[in-house]
């Protein structure tokens, strides 16, 4: 459990990487990890920095030691998942991301990464299905992940092809308030 001053240093490190300052945040999560290294938010916190500086390889590992503490935590999961993703792990991803979904039914950023991970697998019957889910849990998170996924995964990847960047693009469209 963290401390007030652990606390701060968290809120510090959240808001430089959502100004995008991530060396700022690099920084901040390795004093937090010294600071307190039997804490899964510390190590989930530095995953965070690692995945935002591309550095999956690192995110993984730091999300390995989080979940090790506390297995229990679904924002682990999910992150690791995305990160899964990002490495070209998907059978990985797909067995985490369910295991997410059997914890969190209702979660909609859950079933929109499913839906991103089953166009990436060609399982179109199973994309549209979590696609639907996710809509109707909520419109919002749906759109921005699928949003998130499209930039960062399927228009810069030459893996991945051109009938299932179509498919996430067509979901956009239909998407949009």
């Amino acid at each position: 459990m963290t401390n007030p001053m652990e606390d701060n240093l968290i809120a510090r490190t959240q808001s430089y990487l959502q100004s995008k300052q991530v060396g700022k945040a690099k920084f901040s999560a390795q004093e937090l990890s010294q600071m307190d290294p039997k804490d899964a938010i510390v190590w989930y916190v530095k995953a965070k920095v690692h995945y935002m500086m591309e550095e999956f390889d690192d995110a993984l590992a730091a999300l390995a030691k989080s979940a090790q503490i506390d297995a229990e935590r679904p924002e682990v999961w999910t992150l690791m998942d995305y990160t899964l993703i990002a490495l070209r792990r998907y059978e990985d991803a797909k067995e985490s991301l369910e295991y997410v979904h059997a914890v969190q039914p209702e979660n909609a950023e859950i079933s929109s990464a499913l839906c991103v991970l089953f166009t990436i697998l060609g399982d179109q019957t199973s994309a549209k299905q979590y696609f639907e889910h996710s809509k109707e849990l909520n419109k919002h998170t749906t759109a921005k992940v699928l949003t998130h996924f499209y930039r960062e995964v399927f228009k810069p990847s030459a893996q991945i092809s051109q009938v299932s960047k179509d498919k996430i693009k067509e979901m956009l469209s239909k998407i949009r308030f």
